[in-house]
């Protein structure tokens, strides 16, 4: 999970582009309904083949709390907003390495 730009984004997008990757833009979801939604697409997902779920959110933090505590799928969550607690100075490299990492396990 990410906030910050459409661009930085799919530079992410990017990176996962050659997995089985599945894309969301939750900021654009219902303030009310984002988390609930979210949990929704996750429940899917991990019912699917697909290895990597980015999603774009809004950066509110009790979204990131209730999907973590709710869903059984590893989250990660990676913000530009130096506020944040999920804030990194660095969110693509971040991303990057992560996907690096994980690629390593799963060999």
């Amino acid at each position: 999970m990410v906030d910050g730009s459409e661009a930085n984004f799919q530079k992410m997008a990017d990176i996962v582009k050659d997995k089985n990757s599945v894309e969301i833009r939750s900021c654009d979801f219902a303030k009310n309904d984002e988390a609930e939604t979210l949990l929704s697409c996750i429940n899917y997902f991990s019912e699917t083949c697909s290895e990597v779920m980015l999603v774009k959110f809004s950066g509110r933090q009790d979204v990131v709390r209730e999907v973590g505590d709710e869903s059984s799928e590893l989250i990660v969550a990676l913000s530009y907003n130096r506020g944040s607690k999920y804030f990194t100075a660095e969110p693509v490299d971040t991303f990057e390495n992560l996907i690096s990492i994980l690629d390593k396990e799963t060999v």
